[in-house]
């Protein structure tokens, strides 16, 4: 490699790695498809309760689930795996409201699990986001209803 291309290259890669990706803007309807960053807000009443449903598994029949807000701003996530062993997790911990009360975002008291998010559909409806906060495109039902 001639000398004069080295330099050439780092700065090459020095520009292409101080750029960032533009999140294009979108105007969609009840599901946020950005993260929650929008400055929490305390929950409010009537978000407060319990919502279960039986949510998609990638190699069981599903995912029994039971998400409990309390007005506390804490909550209980309870998932019990239709698999053979019938595997349950429980996850504890506090959550807020974000994006203008449209998401919750669950934050668990255990470091080592994964924050969740749920968009708020209605008082009696939540719909689970994927890791980013973002919606799920699948034809799968991903709702939890308030019990």
């Amino acid at each position: 490699m001639k000398p004069h291309r080295l330099p050439c290259l780092l700065l090459v890669a020095l520009a292409l790695a101080a750029c960032k990706p533009q999140t294009p803007a979108t105007t969609t309807g009840t599901a946020p498809t950005t993260p929650a960053t929008a400055a929490a807000e305390p929950a409010p009443a009537s978000i407060a309760g319990s919502y279960a449903g039986l949510l998609p598994c990638a190699d069981c029949e599903g995912i029994e689930t039971t998400l409990e807000l309390r007005a506390d701003d804490h909550y209980t996530l309870t998932q019990l795996y239709q698999d053979k062993d019938h595997s349950s997790f429980v996850s504890e911990g506090s959550y807020t409201l974000e994006s203008s009360g449209k998401t919750v975002h669950l934050h668990p008291a255990n470091k080592d699990e994964y924050d969740d998010y749920y968009a708020v559909l209605s008082t009696t409806q939540l719909r689970m986001l994927d890791r980013d906060g973002k919606a799920i495109d699948s034809p799968l039902n991903y709702t939890l209803s308030r019990k």
